[in-house]
Parts: C-alpha cells; sequence; structure tokens
C-alpha cells in the first residue's frame, strides 16, 4: 500500500515538472491578457483616440488629493483667495507651507501629474497610426490637440508647484526609464508654450454634446496666454489673451449676467467655463 501511494506521488510529481518545464517563457507568462485591448492593436477608430486621451485626464480624479476633492480647496487655501481652517495635522501643516519629501499630497500632485503626461504621450505617440487604417489628419488633429493640451496642463501644473522637473516627451516602458534628471523651468515652459500653441491649432472650436467639458481652441489659447504671464513674458501674454478673447467669444464663451449661479449644480456647462473636468456623482 505504502509503495502504490508513494508511485502515485512520483507520477504526479513528474507529471508536473514535465509541465512547467514543457513551457517556454512567452506561454507560461502571458504580459497582456487576451480579453484586454493591447497597445499594438488598439488603434483602430476615433473611439480609440478619444479613450487614449480620456486616460490622460483620468489621473487628475483619481485621489481625493487631487480633482476629486481637495485640490481646488487646498491650493486656494495656500493663497490669498480664500481662507481654510483644516482639522487634520497633514492639510495644517500643507496649507502652512511646511512642506517636506514625505508629504503625502504633494507625493499626489507629482505621481498623478506624471502619469497624465505618460498618457498624453502615449497618445501623442501613437493616435497618428490612425492614418494607416484610412483616417485623415482632420479626422485626428482634434485628439491630438487634445492630448498637446492635456501634457501642456499637466507639466505647467508641474513646474509651477515644483520647480525644475523631468521634461519627457515620449511614454516611459520601463522601470529603468523612470529615473530622470530635472530639467531648468525654463525649458520646461518652452515644451509647454509649443505644447499650447499646437493644442491651439488643432482643436475644435466646440466637442458633440457627449465630449462637453474637453479641452476647445478656446481653452488652449487661454492657457497659453496664462503660460506667457507664469512665464513674465509679458509682450506675448498680452497678446494671447487678445487672440484668446477674440476666440473665446467667437465661440459662444461669455460672462454670466449672474455671478451666483455659475456655482449652481444645475449650471454647469456655463458659458463662462473654458475648461472643465465633469464631475458624475458616485462614478
Amino acid at each position: 500500500m505504502k509503495k502504490s501511494i508513494l508511485l502515485l506521488y512520483s507520477v504526479f510529481f513528474l507529471g508536473g515538472m514535465l509541465l512547467f518545464t514543457s513551457c517556454n517563457e512567452d506561454e507560461f507568462l502571458n504580459r497582456y491578457p487576451l480579453d484586454a485591448p493591447s497597445p499594438d492593436v488598439f488603434f483602430i477608430n476615433e473611439q480609440s483616440a478619444k479613450m487614449a486621451v480620456i486616460a490622460a485626464y483620468h489621473p487628475w480624479t483619481r485621489s481625493s488629493n487631487m480633482y476629486q476633492r481637495d485640490l481646488v480647496i487646498m491650493l486656494d487655501a495656500m493663497s490669498d483667495d480664500s481662507y481654510w481652517r483644516p482639522s487634520r495635522a497633514a492639510s495644517i501643516q500643507f496649507s502652512q507651507w511646511n512642506i517636506n519629501s514625505a508629504d503625502g499630497t504633494a507625493t499626489d500632485y507629482w505621481r498623478y501629474a506624471f502619469r497624465s503626461v505618460n498618457a498624453a504621450n502615449f497618445a501623442i505617440q501613437q493616435i497618428p497610426s490612425l492614418l494607416e487604417n484610412g483616417f485623415s489628419q482632420q479626422q485626428i488633429d482634434p485628439y491630438l490637440g487634445e492630448a498637446y493640451f492635456m501634457r501642456g496642463f499637466s507639466y505647467l501644473f508641474l513646474t509651477t508647484f515644483f520647480g525644475d522637473v523631468p521634461l519627457l516627451d515620449r511614454p516611459l516602458s520601463s522601470f529603468e526609464e523612470f529615473e530622470q534628471p530635472r530639467t531648468p523651468v525654463a525649458t520646461i515652459f518652452e515644451q509647454i508654450i509649443s505644447d499650447f500653441t499646437t493644442a491651439q491649432q488643432k482643436l475644435p472650436a466646440e466637442w458633440p454634446g457627449s465630449h462637453k467639458g474637453s479641452a476647445t481652441k478656446a481653452a488652449a489659447a487661454a492657457y497659453l496666454a496664462k503660460a506667457y504671464l507664469y512665464n513674465k513674458q509679458w509682450g506675448q501674454a498680452e497678446t494671447a489673451a487678445r487672440t484668446a478673447i477674440e476666440i473665446a467669444e467667437s465661440s459662444g464663451y461669455a460672462l454670466v449676467a449672474d455671478y451666483e449661479s455659475i456655482f449652481d449644480i444645475n449650471n454647469e456647462a456655463n458659458p463662462e467655463l473654458l475648461f472643465y473636468i465633469s464631475y458624475i456623482e458616485n462614478h
């Protein structure tokens, strides 16, 4: 009886060894699941281009420290625009500009903004592949413009908050690439201004209703003026601002008569909003 059991265990053991040794590395470790899109075959239509761009918005809403909750409150509290009396020690410390490298809020600002940059870089690199599938430059330009806008948007935030930061103009795909040196602020602003300029050229004056809130030509023009202003290029800032006003007015943007109504939940997407990230409750 003991010999039979021992023989049975031996058969199972040898069978398992043969199973593992017969699999090569590619068969044993599938990098991409068969039920999810692979980057190699993802870009097949305009919807795939839109999904790639949405990935650049996504990090800005993924943490309570970002637009999901605290970002606007915290940044206003750090300025003279408003007063906030937080109860958490970490929030009190941050609102007083007492920030160190271990601060979770600052870490989230860095982490999620760079995720947005990486997603935008992926979209910028890959969306042109749709040209090989019969799409025209005119069809893909709005999505490319949106990706350029989000990269400029993220870098304007990063360099305003952190100063010198790594400048990434292509998607990173390996751990070895993640350690990048910081780039001077002046060079970062050159990229930001270039991105908003390209976005202004490629973005539409308005999107279909289902894309409301996405960056438009007027939004890119306004952020280009803002980038010049932040970079203390006063003459270019004035010229860009005048252009932004002209584009905004011709696109239907305007000041609303009732200022208080701007904050009414029933008045979302009002004409004053050049750019906003739509919020859907419980999503």
